[in-house]
């Protein structure tokens, strides 16, 4: 497969994960039945998606929709506590990785590409921020297939 069109950027700010829905149980005074109800808080995630799609229409500058099949690379430089020590480069607490990807892949549909599902090949990592303020680093390419001789 050869590679065609890059986009690469980075995020300021400490990256969020996707916050799951909670769900809220409650009784209907009207009926009497138990009920549940889905919401989710909107607060830091809303906010972390929102700088995403608006660094990466910076970095799109009125370019048509990313097509066909992709390849993203994603990188979160998280900030460190001071209670860990200093070899310490690698989070292995929660949140889990697959949190923050998500976070990532919604904030650039209908601003890189036209779905997720488009994207073929994933690579993601979560660091501290050693060397540098925390953020994102985002890489995507459009990868072209190759094409067959009959």
């Amino acid at each position: 497969m050869d590679k065609q069109e890059i986009v690469t950027f980075d995020v300021p700010g400490n990256p969020q994960p996707q916050e799951r829905p909670r769900v809220r149980a409650y009784i209907d005074p009207k009926t009497g039945h138990a009920r549940a109800q889905v919401y989710a808080r909107k607060g830091k995630t809303k906010n972390y998606r929102a700088m995403i799609a608006h660094e990466a229409a910076i970095k799109m500058d009125g370019r048509q929709l990313l097509q066909g099949p992709l390849d993203m690379t994603v990188v979160f430089y998280l900030e460190k506590p001071k209670s860990k020590p200093k070899y310490k480069r690698w989070p292995d607490v929660r949140p889990d990785l697959d949190n923050y990807i998500k976070a990532v892949k919604d904030a650039l549909k209908g601003v890189v590409y036209r779905d997720d599902s488009q994207i073929v090949r994933l690579e993601a990592r979560k660091r501290y921020a050693v060397y540098g303020p925390p953020r994102t680093k985002i890489t995507i390419e459009e990868l072209e297939e190759a094409k067959r001789h009959v």
